[in-house]
């Protein structure tokens, strides 16, 4: 579950597997701002308890395809839990091999004042 610094709107999705098409995920489940959910909340919670549900193809795991979102639902994200509900092969196992949040900050005007220059060696 990536906790992000600041407040985020999240445009796209980018879900890659390269390896086995099998394990690559089918069915992806979102869920904004919901610090204390877990496993068995989300597994069966279908919209609107979740902010979207995902199918993607083969084909865009496998290319890294971006899927847009659904605007109104991620333009103030502070948490996203992504939760795999089934793969391509019907495996216990899901590969993934990167996830890329594509989004902006909501407000530029956060007090950095405590983060210190590091030296670079």
């Amino acid at each position: 579950m990536p906790d992000f610094n600041q407040t985020v709107r999240v445009k796209s999705l980018i879900i890659k597997s390269t390896s086995s098409p099998s394990s690559a995920p089918k069915i992806v489940k979102l869920a904004v701002n919901r610090p204390s959910m877990g496993f068995e909340d989300i597994e069966d919670a279908d919209e609107p308890a979740v902010a979207q549900v995902l199918e993607l193809s083969e084909e865009d795991v496998k290319e890294g395809k971006p899927v847009a979102l659904r605007f109104v639902r991620f333009q103030s994200v502070n948490s996203l839990h992504i939760f795999v509900g089934s793969n391509h092969g019907g495996e216990d196992a899901s590969r993934i091999d990167a996830i890329d949040i594509i989004g902006v900050p909501v407000e530029t005007t956060k007090d950095l004042s405590g983060l210190r220059q590091q030296e670079q060696q």
